[in-house]
């Protein structure tokens, strides 16, 4: 193969699989349980890994034909997967034929019971004789854990690739610390946040971040906040990522482990546990009855 982009939807077969694709590697034995024809893919036909039949731990690849991809060129490998229980499904990438390939693009993909897109980039270091590797691994038994394949494309990676498992943490009154898988190599992201749920990312001022993690700060106490991130090349952005939230912390939060020490005539001393870093003055309420107090203002 050497034109791009290549595609296979599998709609032009009716068993087995496509030719000069391959399925004879691994350790299953049973040609009815190997990578084959199935009638419900994603759009028409697909490819099975048989596993609810299949005896656990038994493996088997299937392997794209032969491709040259364009040189200095980073490539991108889409296609549709659905694994409704269990299975083991991971991708590789061999630039010898098919003979090895140690590099993972992707390993245990997350079990999905809806058909569901994949992008992978594929590095410009692989030009010739390159292979594109499904690996499966059976999960015998447990419901139907096979494992489908359906609409395989690989084309000339975009400019920009949008960032995926965005996820906020080191949550303050006023900040957030947002974290992400870059899509590739890229170095600059827009991040754009709302306290609006269906807000249009399209519309607000996005902050720009160069930095993985990032601290989004300016933020207001106790308030949810929606966010999605894109990435940014010279002129070029990715698409806006899926939206997350998360919700602030109270800018004062009681303290803990209040207890009192050095105690004298007239004075005690008192510590506790400070649980937020903004805080520096703290009220403190004292009485010699239950029914009256005096309270005192102190500071760091």
């Amino acid at each position: 193969v050497t034109e791009f982009p290549f595609t296979e939807d599998f709609n032009g077969i009716t068993a087995g699989i496509p030719l000069c694709w391959d399925n004879s590697e691994g350790t299953t034995t049973n040609e009815n349980y190997k990578w084959s024809y199935s009638a419900s893919g994603n759009s028409g036909a697909c490819v099975r890994f048989e596993s609810t039949s299949n005896a656990s731990g038994n493996t088997n690849m299937l392997k794209t034909p032969v491709m040259n991809m364009p040189t200095g060129k980073a490539m991108q490998l889409s296609f549709y997967y659905k694994i409704p229980k269990g299975s083991d499904f991971s991708v590789f990438i061999s630039k010898d034929g098919g003979a090895t390939y140690e590099m993972a693009l992707a390993t245990s993909l997350p079990e999905k019971s809806a058909w569901t897109k994949e992008e992978l980039i594929i590095p410009s270091s692989f030009t010739e004789n390159v292979v594109i590797v499904f690996k499966g691994i059976s999960n015998y038994g447990y419901g139907d854990s096979n494992i489908y394949l359906d609409d395989v494309t690989i084309d000339e990676a975009p400019a920009c690739i949008t960032p995926t498992a965005l996820t906020s943490g080191n949550i303050t009154a006023r900040s957030a610390e947002l974290s992400w898988t870059n899509g590739y190599d890229e170095t600059a992201w827009q991040i754009a946040y709302s306290t609006e749920a269906d807000f249009n990312a399209d519309e607000v001022t996005p902050v720009d971040a160069t930095t993985n993690p990032f601290t989004l700060t300016g933020l207001q106490p106790e308030t949810k906040y929606y966010v999605c991130i894109r990435s940014k090349k010279d002129d070029n952005v990715s698409p806006w990522s899926e939206k997350i939230n998360f919700t602030t912390e109270p800018s004062c939060i009681a303290p803990t482990i209040l207890t009192i020490s050095a105690i004298g005539s007239n004075s005690v001393t008192l510590s506790w546990t400070d649980n937020i870093e903004e805080q520096d003055t703290w009220e403190l309420s004292y009485s010699t009855t239950r029914s009256r107090s005096e309270e005192r203002r102190v500071g760091k």
